[in-house]
C-alpha cells in the first residue's frame, strides 16, 4: 500500500473514531453520526485504491457497503418512531459490517495494513456499547 496513503488514513481514521467515541460516551447523537459517516470515508477510498490494483470484484461489494454504511450515518434531526426502530437496525448493520471487515483485514486475505483493521473492530465495540445501553434503559 502506498506509504501516505497508509499515514493519511490512519491519522484520519484515528481522529474520526475520536468523534465517534466521544458521541457515544456523550450519548450524543450528531457526534456518533458524524463520527461513523467520516470514518466510512477511509474505507470507500481504500477500496477504490484496492480495486484498481487487483481488480478482484470483492472490492466493488465492499465499497458498496461502505457508501451505503456513510449515507445511513448521515446525522439527521428526527425524533420519531419510524426513525428509532430503523437506527436500532442501523447500528445492529453498522456493527456487522465493521466486524465482518475487521475481520477480514486481520485475516491478510487482502494488502492491507492491520491498524484498519482494528479501527473496523473499534467502530464495531462502539456500536456494541451503543446497542446495549440503549436497551439497559
Amino acid at each position: 500500500m502506498f506509504p501516505a496513503f497508509e499515514v493519511l488514513g490512519s491519522v484520519a481514521g484515528v481522529s474520526f473514531l475520536v468523534v465517534m467515541s466521544y458521541g457515544a460516551l456523550t450519548e450524543n447523537k450528531r457526534f456518533l453520526s458524524l463520527g461513523i459517516c467520516l470514518f466510512s470515508i477511509i474505507p470507500i477510498t481504500g477500496e477504490v485504491y484496492l480495486y484498481l490494483l487487483s481488480d478482484h470484484s470483492i472490492h466493488l461489494f465492499f465499497l458498496l457497503i461502505f457508501l451505503i454504511q456513510m449515507m445511513v450515518s448521515l446525522p439527521i434531526n428526527s425524533s420519531s418512531k419510524p426513525t428509532i426502530y430503523l437506527c436500532k437496525k442501523i447500528r445492529l448493520a453498522i456493527l456487522v459490517f465493521n466486524l465482518l471487515h475487521g475481520f477480514l483485514i486481520l485475516s491478510v486475505l487482502f494488502n492491507v495494513p492491520l491498524q484498519f483493521g482494528f479501527m473496523h473492530l473499534v467502530v464495531a465495540l462502539t456500536m456494541l456499547y451503543i446497542i446495549v445501553k440503549t436497551n439497559q434503559k
